[in-house]
């Protein structure tokens, strides 16, 4: 399976998910085991390689990469943080409160990734390769997608502050999760998992979970 096909499979799960809201309550519990399934069988046939430099010759790239590589810094903590700076001007109070689920998701996500050890798509060892706990190794640190997860977070709490942006919201947390498979930096299931650590936070932050 190409990027291209597996990352279309992961977006329309993410937005079958995004449908009842942060949490994604509007989708029944079978609908959302099947949704899973489907991003786990996106995972068993995705084949992926380290993404092209932004050097790469001209007529040599893909597209849609600078798309993805943007959408991926966006989801970067400096890249959030460029944008809660940017919310602060309007509501200093919901800057705060999406500075508080930065903080909180990274902390999560970074304790995850230490633990679990998953291998990166571009190892080719499968998306079940789990090595037990790690530190130091990037390739290792698969599980769970730091970029989804911050995102989800930071989106999801500008957006119960600025409800009238909250699909414009929504849909940047999906094309930052997206970007991360399509650039080969995460299987499906990381970023479909670590969406929804996101949002959680989110909620547990202002004590909606």
């Amino acid at each position: 399976m190409t990027a291209l096909a597996a990352s279309a499979l992961y977006v329309a799960v993410m937005l079958a998910l995004s449908s009842g809201g942060p949490s994604g309550a509007g989708a029944p519990g079978a609908a959302r085991a099947a949704l899973g399934s489907a991003a786990a069988a996106a995972d068993g046939r995705l084949t992926q390689r380290p993404p092209d430099s932004w050097s790469a010759a001209p007529g040599e790239a893909d597209p849609l990469r600078p798309v993805m590589e943007a959408a991926s810094a966006v989801g970067s903590p400096w890249g959030l943080g460029a944008v809660l700076m940017a919310a602060a001007a309007a509501d200093p109070e919901a800057a705060l409160d999406g500075a508080r689920a930065l903080v909180g998701a990274g902390a999560l996500t970074a304790a995850h990734k230490a633990v679990l050890g998953r291998s990166r798509p571009w190892l080719q060892e499968g998306p079940a390769h789990l090595t037990g706990p790690v530190w130091a190794d990037d390739s290792r640190q698969s599980l769970p997608s730091g970029h989804a997860a911050l995102s989800a977070a930071v989106f999801g709490a500008l957006g119960r502050a600025f409800p009238r942006a909250s699909p414009l919201l929504e849909a940047a947390g999906v094309l930052v999760a997206l970007s991360r498979v399509y650039l080969g930096h995460h299987w499906p299931t990381d970023v479909l998992a670590s969406t929804s650590l996101g949002r959680w936070w989110a909620a547990a932050a202002r004590g909606g979970a």
